[in-house]
């Protein structure tokens, strides 16, 4: 029996649980597949690291006990400073897992067993899951799962978690290892004058009374690999008299080495692994490239890559704005309905007008407005995205756009927040925490120049509307531009306020695989598109009543006296110098809250109605009103312009600082005033005006 249930008896039996146990590994390896399969939730899984950064807890009933799992984030060391990998370190130095499930890919043995090894060194009890077995039998590999158990002297257990296959024996060799009925593990694996090193520093920290183990703090192991790697800060929770001792003792064993011990550490690591998958791993006959291997001559060829994003980008807004017309058509005509019945409803209880007004013409309306322009655009697009994702692409696009990353003072994680960025910018800030001090910084403060689904869901539309077929190109060239914005701004912060270092970039390259379609359809419309839409529409409802109020008072003197009209005049001169006019900006400033409702709002400021009902013939207006240059200003100016207002408090939350939130918000409005008016001046030149 598993999670929800599992944890209502929990607590209803007064036991929350008898033991913890931990899932750790790199990311796209199947670990989160095989916490949603433990413990029944439904918990994101994705290819692209950052999905769980926050700690996620579930239950499972074990016999007569109750066990808590708790899914780490997915990182590739436990050495560095990204949230990610400190919240996976600090729990395991906590003491508070009884044992660690440590979960390898079967495909990538090698990769994979380095953040074992790590595992090994900071944790007593350490359970290996040797995940996608399937996978991994039907490219011809053999895994010898006893002789990998006997190289690490831990427990080894094949498992394909997406099929259940292998889980029950995880579970039950789990229990069996946090109960301690297993010696401790393996560490040596270092060379002759690494260990000699290991060993002087041990010694030092069992002078000076410090206690090994879980239970009283951690390994002697795990303090003396920091202390070699001139990391002291494991040593602060100490007296001061202890702590400079140890200090000056490390100082001088790192001294005496011969050669660069940090370098070393890690490469006679890597050699253990590398050593061990060559034992473990057979392929019988003669080796040939995988499909994996094969696609990726080109996918991440230095050149070819570039053509092969961009194709599939172009498939993926293709199929989305012409799938998406009809659909949305249908909903429109939906709310339409909806809308006059509500009315008629209203006519027949004799509600007053004060009542009925906002309630049909702003709410039902309004919100009507976001879900038909938005819920078929989104979820034709997350769906497509989902599935590339699923299939192994994604990732490849963040390994192929790290050079030019790394040109411009970030690296190729940075795309990743980006490509979270195209469903939803708040997500996007917060997979930021992936890249660690001002790298990160960079990723939040450039995450709003990247159009979100509320965006994408009015630019795909209108560029059909006012471009036709070519309207493609039109909204390839403005994702191109949004890219370039988010590169140069990169390089103006590396250079200026957020100069440093660009750091290494490592990430797992999972093996192609078929998508399981009925699945990635499910998870994504619950957990992308339900999510992002009932986020929409609860904005959107309390500005949508708001605008209508705004544009109906004072009443009785027309619309250009009315609060509406009068903004709308006040900023008829910046809205000139941009190619525009002040309705335009007025009708993108109503949809700071949310995005999505700047077609009602343009149905507003065009006079075309007091209230969002004129949302269903402002595309009409617009086609007769606007010229092409006109059209192309407001999808570059509305594309780049501040984030939505929720992004903004999500921006200040990660931050912590109203100086980065001003930053973060700014940029993008710079970056929309200046590209616009270039536009503007450009088109009038080329006689486009």
């Amino acid at each position: 029996m598993r999670d929800p249930q599992v944890r209502e008896e929990a607590h209803a039996s007064g036991r929350r649980h008898s033991l913890s146990i931990a899932l750790a590994g790199n990311p796209n390896i199947g670990k989160s597949t095989l916490f949603n399969e433990l413990t029944g939730l439904r918990q994101y899984v994705g290819n692209w690291p950052g999905k769980t950064v926050a700690r996620a807890e579930g239950f499972r009933r074990y016999r007569n006990e109750y066990l808590r799992l708790v899914d780490l984030p997915g990182t590739y060391s436990l050495l560095s400073t990204s949230q990610d990998e400190v919240i996976a370190r600090e729990y395991l130095l906590s003491g508070e897992a009884d044992a660690v499930i440590a979960m390898v890919d079967a495909t990538n043995l090698e990769r994979t067993l380095y953040f074992v090894l790590q595992c090994l060194e900071i944790h007593d009890r350490v359970l290996v899951a040797v995940n996608m077995i399937d996978a991994a039998e039907q490219g011809g590999l053999i895994i010898d799962t006893a002789g990998l158990s006997r190289l690490l002297g831990v427990p080894v257990v094949a498992t394909a978690a997406a099929r259940r296959r292998g889980l029950d024996e995880l579970v039950l060799r789990a229990v069996d290892l946090a109960r301690g009925h297993h010696p401790p593990p393996r560490r040596d694996f270092y060379g002759p004058a690494v260990e000699e090193a290991f060993r002087r520093v041990e010694r030092a920290l069992a002078a000076c009374g410090l206690p090994d183990g879980a239970a009283e703090g951690p390994p002697r192991r795990w303090l003396a690999g920091q202390l070699l790697r001139g990391n002291t800060e494991a040593l602060d929770e100490l007296d001061p008299a202890r702590r400079e001792e140890l200090k000056r003792e490390s100082a001088l064993i790192r001294a005496a080495y011969q050669g660069d011990l940090d370098t070393d550490l890690a490469w006679e690591r890597y050699a253990f692994a590398q050593r061990v998958a060559r034992k473990v791993v057979r392929k019988p006959g003669r080796e040939a490239p995988d499909l994996t291997q094969r696609v990726d001559e080109i996918v991440t060829h230095r050149w070819f890559s570039f053509p092969v994003m961009l194709a599939a980008l172009g498939a993926i807004l293709s199929i989305t704005m012409f799938g998406a017309e009809p659909l949305s058509e249908a909903l429109e005509a939906f709310f339409v309905w909806f809308a006059g019945a509500a009315a008629a409803f209203m006519l027949t209880v004799n509600a007053p007008y004060w009542i009925s007004g906002p309630l049909v013409e702003g709410l039902i309306v309004g919100v009507g407005t976001v879900i038909a322009v938005m819920l078929p655009t989104m979820a034709i697009f997350f769906i497509l995205f989902a599935l590339l994702e699923d299939s192994g692409f994604i990732p490849r696009i963040a390994f192929n756009m790290d050079r030019p990353m790394q040109a411009v003072g970030s690296q190729g994680k940075h795309c990743l927040t980006c490509m979270m960025g195209y469903g939803c910018n708040i997500p996007g800030v917060m997979s930021a925490r992936i890249l660690e001090g001002n790298h990160r910084l960079m990723a939040v403060i450039t995450n709003s120049l990247i159009p979100c689904n509320g965006r994408i869901g009015i630019i795909l539309p209108l560029s059909i509307l006012f471009f036709g077929v070519a309207g493609i190109l039109v909204v390839g060239a403005l994702f191109l531009i949004s890219m370039g914005t988010v590169m140069a701004s990169t390089l103006l912060l590396s250079r200026t306020v957020l100069k440093g270092r660009s750091p290494s970039f490592a990430m797992e390259l999972p093996p192609y695989r078929k998508p399981q379609f009925g699945r990635v359809v499910m998870r994504t419309l619950r957990e992308r598109v339900l999510h992002v839409l009932v986020r929409a529409a609860s904005v959107a409802a309390p500005i949508t009543v708001l605008i209508w109020f705004m544009s109906n008072y004072p009443a009785g003197g027309g619309f250009e006296h009315t609060l509406t009209g009068r903004m709308s005049a006040g900023l008829e001169p910046a809205g000139r110098f941009l190619g525009l006019d002040g309705g335009i900006l007025t009708a993108i400033l109503f949809a700071f809250p949310a995005k999505e409702i700047v077609i009602g709002s343009l149905a507003i400021t065009n006079g075309l109605a007091a209230d969002l009902s004129g949302s269903v013939l402002i595309e009409e207006v617009l086609a007769a009103n606007w010229s092409t240059l006109t059209a192309f200003n407001f999808l570059l100016f509305y594309m780049l312009c501040m984030p939505c207002a929720y992004t903004g408090v999500m921006i200040y939350r990660e931050t912590r600082s109203a100086r980065w939130t001003a930053w973060a918000m700014l940029l993008p409005l710079s970056w929309a005033v200046l590209l616009t008016f270039i536009a503007h001046r450009l088109g009038i030149l080329l006689g486009l005006g």
